[in-house]
């Protein structure tokens, strides 16, 4: 598994257009203008040819023409933009129809089944006040038509063709049509809440990742600024120290003053290594990138790392890398020289050590790029280690050997560099760290 160095979550977020409610909106009342339009226009038409011999259903014809051509109309969003403002209008438009057939009809199945579907769509747009005002009007409007046929105002009910084969048959298609279309709003509705449920998910996670990354960040600052004050304050100490040896060198014929000169000059040459990583953690590089050549460098650590590491480590180099590095070679070394470092205490039994250099070709995101790989065959890490080994101060050595510090130094370096790192490593099975830089 690969371990980006700075991970890109910019784009993590996505931003809805609208709501959830809002699509299920408007993804039912287009489905009502399609089942107006096709199914219940013609039905409806056809079941009052049936009964045109009633009185009562020819005052039913006129609101069936200015309601299909609403519908088809609305269907192109037009004139009307809003959903909202459509959906009222075509409510109160279907309303006023059905309140009309209930008062010459009554309350037949066709009647009762359109009023459930305007109910419906009535209270996801507006709310439960809607389906009061719908059941009150739907109340009033039956109520009125048995009051009138009582008083002989409207003449009464004439069910013989209500009864034909042919009628119940339209019943039926109505009855199902607004069937499947309450279906159609549940099962829309569950999905579109569902997808804006896991997209909310996936935004908590961005969400997380990208606070993980802040307080990361936030604390490498801090860090930088502390590691900048004390590396100051240390630099002096050794800088002292380191010439003192030097002017006592030669000043004593005590047979142990040499080696102890000798360690404390030692000493205070890593102290200098140190303060120098320190330093680096809080400026980064002041020096320009140029072009570093690959043989050249490799040459240099050839001749620099087998005297610091352990005898009993085999170190190989291999060079394929056709360009230069941009880089800068003292920063490169230092980065080498960590990842080297912690290659030596992952193997304190001893190992191999394999320093190799190789094309990578370009990307659509980067050019030409070489890889720096140090890979050894020590113990390895587990996940979790994984993901933590660029913290400050972070440390998986026994005894607290280590400082914590080297690790953050290479990917402010690789970083500076405008690199990028991979980390591939198992428990037991060792681990392979890759530099990716830019090629010259």
């Amino acid at each position: 598994m690969t371990t980006p160095l700075t991970p890109r979550r910019a784009h993590l977020i996505t931003v809805r257009r609208s709501s959830p409610l809002d699509e299920s909106r408007e993804a039912s009342l287009r489905q009502l203008f399609q089942l107006t339009l096709w199914v219940w226009t013609p039905v409806l038409a056809a079941s009052l040819f049936l009964r045109w011999d009633e009185y009562r259903v020819q005052p039913l014809m006129w609101p069936i023409v200015p309601l299909s051509i609403l519908g088809a109309l609305m269907l192109r969003e037009w004139p009307l933009r809003s959903p909202r403002v459509r959906a009222a209008a075509y409510l109160l438009c279907v309303t006023l129809a059905i309140s009309l057939s209930l008062v010459m009809n009554g309350p037949l199945a066709v009647n009762v089944s359109a009023l459930a579907v305007t109910l419906l769509v009535a209270v996801l747009f507006f709310g439960p006040r809607a389906l009061i005002v719908g059941l009150v009007l739907a109340t009033a409007a039956t109520v009125s038509g048995f009051y009138f046929a009582h008083r002989g105002v409207l003449p009464p009910t004439q069910v013989t063709a209500v009864q034909t084969t042919g009628y119940r048959v339209l019943e039926l298609f109505f009855v199902f049509g607004g069937l499947w279309f309450a279906g159609f709003i549940v099962v829309t509705t569950t999905e579109i809440y569902r997808r804006a449920a896991a997209e909310l998910e996936e935004q908590q996670d961005a969400l997380l990742a990208m606070q993980a990354e802040a307080e990361s960040m936030q604390r490498r600052e801090l860090v930088a600024t502390l590691a900048t004050g004390v590396a100051h304050d240390l630099a002096n100490m050794v800088q002292v120290m380191t010439a003192s040896a030097e002017l006592l060198e030669g000043t004593s014929d005590h047979p142990d003053a040499a080696d102890a000169l000798q360690d404390m000059k030692e000493v205070g040459t890593q102290a200098g290594t140190l303060v120098r990583s320190l330093l680096s953690v809080g400026r980064g590089t002041s020096a320009t990138p140029s072009a570093v050549d690959v043989r050249a460098f490799f040459a240099h650590l050839e001749t620099l790392l087998p005297p610091i590491l352990t005898r009993r480590i085999l170190i190989s180099f291999d060079h394929r890398a056709s360009r230069p590095i941009m880089g800068v070679a003292s920063r490169l070394e230092q980065a080498i020289l960590n990842l080297a470092f912690n290659a030596r205490d992952a193997m304190p039994g001893g190992g191999t050590l394999v320093i190799s250099a190789s094309d990578r070709q370009p990307t659509p995101t980067s050019g030409q790029s070489i890889v720096l790989e140090v890979r050894d065959s020590g113990v390895g890490m587990s996940e979790e280690t994984r993901q933590r080994i660029f913290e400050p101060f972070f440390s998986s050595k026994e005894n607290n050997r280590g400082s914590g510090v080297g690790l953050t130094v290479v990917s402010r370096i690789v970083q500076d560099l405008g690199g990028s790192i991979e980390v591939d490593s198992k428990i037991g099975e060792g681990t392979a760290v890759r530099l990716i830089l830019p090629a010259a």
